[in-house]
Order: structure tokens, then C-alpha cells, then sequence
């Protein structure tokens, strides 16, 4: 049995690259957060020798829709398939519905409303619909290796099946744990031991399995690795390997000035500075604490905020010194929560912008900040914000408690923590910060570190893998009694 994160270099000598089966529900021109992973997966295998071909529904109702990301899917050659999504969220309505239609609050009651009547999830209306695609596809012969991501898990029940009926191995890839998962709240225990079941028979067909961090693929292989192979698996007589596969930053998506900085790219040049150069602003201009995302669930900004107004109220800071930038959208709870802590005239809401427009505010600040809060599982949840935060080279705000997230910042060389539940202490971490920004005595960032989470990096650890399975079914078929 492979350790996770065990042996996972791209330094491998073997390359044979080859045809890869994508099923993904997230895809543009859906926007957010769960499109960059496989977005970002498509366009980079194929340096590696792996042509992924994509099996994604129509798009229907979702908070954030991005067009710009269309574009970045055209260009990277991909061929993609479609398929009628048959879900609630395509029987209501479609793309047109954005985000002010479906606020966070609706979000949670669909979700809570749904976990009654649907396992794995209340995407499971498109399994149908892919399985008769891809079964289309993989008739057509040359398909190597099946990858599914989730959530929705929705996919790794299609993959499950494909790879248990077409004996090709099954690569299962988790954004968040299954079970596990910080935003999973089934409603009886009958439910869950339905879904742990469900889990464990789905998980029992993968020859790989990759999570965002060591803390998720270790609660995934607790529940579901007994050590032993599985001969009803797509490669029998291997056992189901284990594999750390983080979330990143593009290079590409950096404004052209940064490119070259980017880590892994050159890192003697990743240094850590106030705003960006080019900004002639920046001497006269306020610090600039920038948010990218939205927020949900657990990761809300009460707390923060209330560290800012104590601040100013401390007389530390004047409302001249400090600018708040939100980049996502703020909903009408948050907007009144900053109203009535006074903080209108420092506050710059942004609304949803096109991704890389987005990635380049990120520059033009001097402080980038995001919050896990206190929630189930928390010590897994690192979000994908936090890797392009990386990217930047920018001083890192963290309101975490222990866990991956306060390891990845600790490990950064610029990070900072704070307890997400004390406004106090956030209050007295950023006038820690706000004091080596006004002096320029930031820590410097750990380029090496920091190279890990480029998104092209991953995209060839990934690729390795596939080689390796190839290889292996390969030999398999070459000598059945081997």
C-alpha cells in the first residue's frame, strides 16, 4: 500500500501519456471556485502527453456564471461533450439565473431540503445522461484512464460504473472529503449509513484516489482502505493508491508584469511586497486588504470585521489608512453588518468579476485575507483562495484554527493566524501586520514551498499517475496469468 503524498514526484522517467475520459459537473461557463481545479487539470495534462476528453452537463441554475473562462477552455483544445443535466437545477431554469438568484441562504435550504431524497446528491439526474455519452465514447476505443472529480460525488458513481463495466482504470479526485465533508449534514443516521455504504462500494472501484490535503485523503482512506486488493476493481491486483494533489495558482493568470515571477518559474525573484509597482498610487494610497470569494457557511467576515472597527475606534488607524476590497459579492446580511459597524466609507464591493481580473486585483493590494471559521472537519478545509493568495507573493491573513490551512500558512513564510472566533486577537495580529507593511519588514515567502501549489507542477504529478496506471494495465493485459 502507498502512503498518501508517498513517491509523488513528476521526476518519473516513465512518459507515455495517452487519452483521458474528465467527468466533471463543474465547467464553464459556471464560475467559482470548483471550475479552476479541472479548468486548470484540461488545459495543463496535455503538456504531459494527456488529452483529457470531457464529459460535462449542459450548465443550468448556479450562483456565479464566468464567461471569461469559456475562452480558456476553447483554447486548450479539449474535446468536450455535453450532456441534458436532468437535475432540479435544469428543470427550473438556466444559465441566466446568476447569483443574486440564488443568494446562500436559498442555497442552504435546497441543499438541507435535497440530502432527504438524494444520495450521493441532488446531481445524481445526470448520471443517467453521461453514462449513455461515455459509453458512446469509450466504444469508440483509446480511452486510457477515467477521472472524476467532487462534489458532487454524483460524478464517482459514473466513473465507478465505467471503470467496473469497461475494466480501465478509475482515478477518483476530492475537492472535499465524501462522509467527511464539512458542508455534508445528512438528516437521520439511516441516511448515513447509506451514504457510508454508497461510499465505500463507489471508492472500492478506484485504482487512484487524490484529495486536496493530507488530513482529507487520510479521513478517506480510514473509512475505505482495508488493505486488501480488489479483484472486481479496473486493475486487479493493484491496490488502490493514495495521492496529496493540492489546489493551486496559474501562472498564466497573473498579469503579464508577474509571469515571470510566478514560483516554479523563477523563485529567486518571488519576493514579498507592498502594493505593485505599477500602481503610482500606491505611496499615497491606503493599505488595501483584499477578500476573494464569497462567503458561505462558516467562512463569514463578522469577526474581522469587528477587528477593523475596533481598530479604528482604538485610534490605530484612521478610515485614510484602510481600504476594505471585497471580490465576489456580498449579500445583503454582510452589506448590513458593515453598515452597522460604520465601515461604509472604507469598503469597495467589487461584485463578481472575470477570473483573471479578479487574480490581478490581487496585486494592487497589500494584504490578502480569508477565513476557515469554526465548523465540522475544519481541520481539512483549505480554500482554493488561499493558493492563488499564494501565488502573488503577498503577506496572508488567516482567521484559522489548527488544521491544513494553518499549517500551509505557517509553512508559507508570510502568513499570519488568527483565532477565527476572538476579534481581539484578530485585532491584534493586524496591527501586527499593519506594522512591518508601514515598515516594509515583511517576511519573506518560501519560493520553494510556494512552487508546489503551480498549477502546472500539478497538472504533471497528476500525469505521472496516469502514466503508472497505464503502464500497469498494460502489462496486465500483455500477461493476464502475471
Amino acid at each position: 500500500m502507498t502512503d498518501p503524498g508517498k513517491g509523488t514526484g513528476t521526476d518519473k522517467k516513465l512518459k507515455i501519456g495517452g487519452r483521458v475520459l474528465f467527468i466533471v459537473y463543474y465547467l464553464p461557463p459556471m464560475g467559482s471556485s470548483g471550475v479552476q481545479r479541472p479548468l486548470k487539470l484540461i488545459k495543463y495534462l496535455p503538456r504531459f502527453g494527456w488529452k483529457p476528453v470531457v464529459v460535462a452537463p449542459e450548465p443550468g441554475v448556479y450562483h456565479t456564471f464566468d464567461e471569461s473562462l469559456c475562452g480558456e477552455l476553447d483554447e486548450s483544445g479539449a474535446e468536450v461533450h455535453r450532456v441534458a443535466g436532468n437535475t432540479l437545477f435544469h428543470t427550473t431554469g438556466g444559465q441566466n439565473m446568476g447569483l443574486s438568484s440564488l443568494p446562500e441562504s436559498a442555497r442552504r435550504i435546497f441543499r438541507s431540503a435535497s440530502s432527504w431524497f438524494y444520495l450521493p446528491d441532488n446531481k445524481k439526474g445526470w448520471i443517467k445522461p453521461a453514462l449513455s455519452k461515455c459509453d458512446e465514447i469509450i466504444g469508440k476505443g483509446d480511452i486510457d484512464i477515467i477521472f472524476s472529480t467532487a462534489p458532487p460525488y454524483s460524478n464517482h458513481l459514473i466513473a465507478a460504473d465505467l471503470g467496473n463495466r469497461h475494466k480501465i482504470p478509475v482515478v477518483m479526485d476530492f475537492r472535499d472529503d465524501w462522509l467527511g465533508s464539512h458542508l455534508l449534514n445528512l438528516p437521520t443516521s439511516l441516511h448515513r449509513k447509506k451514504m457510508a455504504r454508497l461510499e465505500r462500494k463507489t471508492l472500492q472501484q478506484a485504482s487512484l484516489i487524490t484529495a486536496i490535503n493530507s488530513a482529507m485523503l487520510m479521513s478517506l482512506k480510514s473509512r475505505n482502505d482495508d488493505e486488501t486488493d480488489n479483484d472486481d476493481s479496473a486493475t486487479p491486483g493493484l491496490s488502490t493508491l493514495y495521492m496529496v494533489l493540492p489546489q493551486g495558482f496559474d501562472p498564466e493568470d497573473f498579469p503579464d508584469t508577474h509571469r515571470e515571477a510566478a514560483p516554479d518559474t523563477d523563485p529567486k525573484a518571488v519576493q514579498v511586497a507592498g502594493r505593485d509597482a505599477a500602481d503610482d498610487t500606491a505611496k499615497s494610497a491606503p493599505l488595501r486588504i483584499t477578500y476573494n470569494g464569497i462567503f458561505y457557511g462558516a467562512q463569514k467576515p463578522d469577526v474581522f470585521l469587528a477587528a477593523v472597527r475596533a481598530l479604528l475606534d482604538s485610534g490605530f488607524i484612521n478610515e485614510n489608512d484602510i481600504e476594505l476590497v471585497f471580490q465576489g459579492g456580498l449579500e445583503k446580511p454582510v452589506l448590513q453588518r458593515i453598515s452597522e459597524l460604520r465601515l461604509d466609507r472604507i469598503t469597495v464591493n467589487k461584485g463578481y468579476l472575470p477570473h483573471r481580473e479578479s487574480v490581478k486585483n490581487l496585486f494592487h493590494s497589500d494584504l490578502l485575507w480569508f477565513t476557515v471559521g469554526r465548523q465540522k472537519n475544519e481541520n481539512q478545509v483549505t480554500t482554493g483562495k488561499l493558493f492563488e493568495y499564494i501565488g502573488t507573493g503577498k503577506p496572508i491573513l488567516g482567521l484559522v484554527p489548527g488544521g491544513e490551512a494553518a499549517r500551509i500558512l505557517d509553512a508559507y513564510g508570510a502568513g499570519y493566524r488568527a483565532d477565527p472566533d476572538s476579534i481581539e486577537h484578530v485585532q491584534q495580529i493586524l496591527i501586527e501586520i499593519l506594522s512591518t507593511l508601514r515598515s516594509k519588514r515583511i517576511p519573506p515567502v518560501d519560493p520553494v514551498f510556494s512552487s508546489t501549489f503551480n498549477r502546472i507542477g500539478i497538472a504533471g504529478k497528476l500525469a505521472s499517475r496516469f502514466d503508472e496506471l497505464k503502464s500497469h494495465q498494460a502489462t496486465r493485459r500483455s500477461n493476464p496469468d502475471g
